[in-house]
């Protein structure tokens, strides 16, 4: 069996999901084990198999850490990224608090005036997405007759998302003068009629780059380029 690293937290997801994936074989392996031994190591296993909270556990998180592991693999490429670090930032932090707060205030709300732990704005238990393999088990009737451990469960996944989104905030400007106009280099968005119509000029990314461009004739010449590249 595979287990977590010791340095690299990113292989967590594949212990997780390669438990999964061996979940029944697992218990019908300590089942015969436990019963035959008789020893506590094989019986806290045991109980954990057969344990519904225990693969709800699981299940999340092999539904979150990638949102995780994803973002921090596409950013350890030898590939210059940069230009896509602003998107990427905003869209797993909206991603997450989606998860778990009221669509309406985080699509309405600019993101720097986002509070996670404002409870006024926050889902239901029922309400939270926590990936399908959750939302399937956690109204398994077992799941559903202990109320108390099924609030618990929620609390946690909520309690990991709220760090998460204040984690990702703590870190990172959301409004960053530089990084959130980047874009505007990306090919992409240079050869793109429908992005001139909104941005037909890079003076708002020079002028917050003042250390690149200091002549005013120069801030002339790379906007003329920027223009004619788009009729080439």
């Amino acid at each position: 069996m595979l287990h977590p690293s010791q340095t690299r937290w990113l292989s967590l997801i594949a212990v997780v999901s390669r438990i999964l994936e061996q979940w029944d074989s697992l218990k019908l392996y300590f089942t015969d084990t436990y019963l035959s031994q008789r020893l506590i190591s094989t019986e806290t296993i045991y109980c954990g198999l057969n344990d519904p909270f225990m693969k709800l556990g699981f299940l999340f998180l092999n539904w979150s850490l990638p949102l995780f592991t994803r973002f921090n693999m596409y950013f350890q490429t030898e590939q210059v990224v940069i230009l896509e670090l602003h998107d990427k930032i905003v869209n797993l932090y909206k991603e997450i608090l989606l998860c778990f707060l009221k669509r309406s205030y985080v699509l309405q709300t600019p993101l720097d005036n986002i509070n996670p732990n404002n409870g006024e704005f926050q889902l239901i238990d029922t309400g939270l997405y926590l990936g399908v393999g959750v939302m399937d088990l956690v109204n398994d009737p077992k799941v559903v007759a202990d109320n108390v451990r099924r609030k618990d469960f929620f609390k946690r996944c909520r309690d990991f998302f709220i760090v998460a989104a204040m984690e990702i905030k703590k870190r990172y400007n959301m409004s960053d003068p530089v990084l959130s106009k980047l874009h505007m280099l990306k090919p992409e968005n240079a050869i793109s009629h429908a992005f001139r119509e909104t941005s037909p000029t890079l003076l708002s990314l020079i002028k917050v780059l003042p250390r690149v461009v200091t002549e005013p004739q120069m801030i002339q010449i790379i906007d003329d380029g920027w223009s004619r590249e788009l009729q080439r």
